[in-house]
């Protein structure tokens, strides 16, 4: 089994477990098939991934995925495919909130009736930022807001009506962040406390911790 230091591969298994393995499953943002490798070892065969990356896309089909570019994808938006499950896997938070709800919704189109999409993401916490493309950290309620409570008082909610099927929340060890010598590669007392950190997160089953993000499982109503 793949492990996760923060416990994220085994909430995604918790999360798929009940899904028929015959399903058409499309992983939108695949990178170099992390999620496309898990799924299959899962008894997943239905997979097809899409990535803006050609040298990412070249990763996947040397593992025997079968794998396309988003322009590709577009291009196919009108034949008529669709799917049972799509995974947007660590891609949400690098949209602004007015390019996510219309990509989302563009996506959600070709979901099949009582289709589900998978969200992997990572709430706001002193890591998030490292990555210098993230744009925006998204909560469950965001999109709970957006898609499922059409009641509630906000800007805009979408032609979409999505059910919350399922919900995981991801922890990882806590980390000192501005240490001099964490940068500078030197030993220093902020690499130490770091490496204690994460010892004590193992050691108590993740509860000296802190939560990295979240994994929603949606149904298409």
């Amino acid at each position: 089994m793949l492990i996760s230091p923060n416990n994220e591969v085994r909430k995604i298994i918790s999360t798929v477990k009940v899904l028929d393995r015959n399903l058409k499953i499309l992983d939108f943002g695949c990178g170099l098939g992390r999620n496309l490798v898990l799924l299959r070892s899962l008894g997943f065969t239905q997979l097809t991934g899409v990535d803006v990356s050609e040298n990412s896309l070249q990763k996947c089909r040397e593992q025997g995925f079968q794998v396309m570019s988003g322009e590709s994808f577009n291009h196919s938006s009108n034949s008529g495919t669709t799917y049972d499950v799509i995974v947007l896997s660590h891609l949400i938070e690098h949209f602004s909130y007015s390019d996510l709800f219309l990509f989302l919704d563009g996506l959600i189109d070709k979901l099949a009736p009582q289709g589900k999409l998978l969200i992997i993401t990572p709430v706001l916490n002193g890591l998030f930022y490292n990555d210098y493309d993230h744009v925006k950290p998204y909560n469950p309620m965001a999109l709970f807001l957006y898609y499922c409570n059409k009641t509630s008082q906000v800007q805009r909610v979408s032609k979409h009506n999505l059910i919350l099927k399922d919900l995981h929340f991801t922890r990882g060890h806590l980390n000192i962040l501005y240490s001099r010598g964490i940068y500078l590669k030197k030993h220093s007392w902020g690499s130490f406390a770091n490496r204690f950190l994460k010892l004590l997160f193992f050691l108590s089953g993740g509860v000296l911790g802190q939560t990295m993000g979240w994994i929603g499982l949606y149904e298409k109503a």
